[in-house]
């Protein structure tokens, strides 16, 4: 589905492009250009030609070793999750013939995985953050793994702090300065269950489901400050600039302006006729 936001106030679906009836498990979507990537549950990757917005077109499937759950792209390789089966690297260069890079298992379920420079950042689950070196694709190889309460089911990383929303756990900070050490600096027991988050110029954003969305002060990781939320029911969060894109995986969409985190105001609303897994 795609939403013309150009005017917040009045969030407009534009195109949808229906992707069959294996692709309900799916929850990730990345943009890379012209194309999404979405990982569509039983039915692999999917690369999505979206440079007519008001036509997407179905440019490739990739079959999975595994329900793909969710996607980051970094460069010309997509990092697909794949739960127990771990993450496949697929080289996305050519967008109409993506291929196998390499693939690596994880001691527990494979959520989601961030990159930033020569390492992969896995939310593992019950087994906490696993480190992978990148540096080579076609050879990733396990750094260490973090050991952290809850269950790990997002992670996004920012500068050098791994930023994790940890189930009924809440919020945890982890300092990745080092990679082959990381550290837990701090945790945030959010009042719901912490599913995903987004950081934005150290304001961490973290979808809490039935708690809603959670805005949380971590320029001092090591001191985590509230600063205010928005009821409702909060599935997984965007952030761009000063407008937040929250969804509720239900209903659908709502556009917040965070320009006062202290004090968020709705923009506008989309209501979905469908499940909304990802933003």
């Amino acid at each position: 589905m795609v939403l013309d936001v150009s005017n917040p106030a009045s969030p407009t679906e534009i195109s949808r492009l229906y992707l069959g009836d294996n692709s309900g498990q799916g929850k990730g979507i990345a943009l890379n250009g012209n194309y999404a990537l979405v990982a569509a549950g039983d039915a692999g990757l999917l690369i999505i030609d979206i440079s007519i917005p008001t036509s997407p077109s179905l440019v490739a499937a990739y079959a999975t070793q595994a329900p793909a759950l969710d996607v980051t792209v970094a460069g010309d390789h997509a990092f697909v999750s794949e739960g127990e089966a771990g993450v496949e690297i697929i080289d996305i260069s050519t967008p109409s013939a993506p291929a196998l890079t390499s693939s690596f298992d994880t001691p527990g379920f494979a959520y989601s995985v961030a990159v930033s420079g020569n390492y992969a950042y896995v939310a593992d689950g019950s087994t906490g953050l696993q480190i992978f070196d990148i540096s080579l694709p076609a050879s990733p190889a396990l750094v260490t793994g973090l050991s952290i309460p809850g269950v790990t089911r997002a992670v996004e990383v920012s500068n050098s702090l791994a930023v994790i929303a940890a189930d009924i756990f809440g919020l945890l900070m982890v300092d990745v300065s080092n990679p082959a050490a990381p550290v837990l600096a701090a945790s945030y027991d959010t009042p719901g269950t912490a599913w995903d988050v987004a950081v934005h110029s150290g304001i961490a954003f973290v979808a809490d489901l039935n708690s809603g969305l959670q805005i949380l002060d971590i320029s001092n990781p090591a001191a985590p400050i509230f600063l205010s939320n928005v009821s409702g029911y909060t599935s997984d969060v965007f952030v761009l600039d000063s407008l937040v894109y929250a969804v509720d995986y239900r209903t659908g969409l709502t556009i917040l302006n965070v320009s006062n985190v202290s004090a968020p105001t709705m923009v506008g609303q989309f209501v979905a006729d469908t499940y909304v897994y990802d933003v």
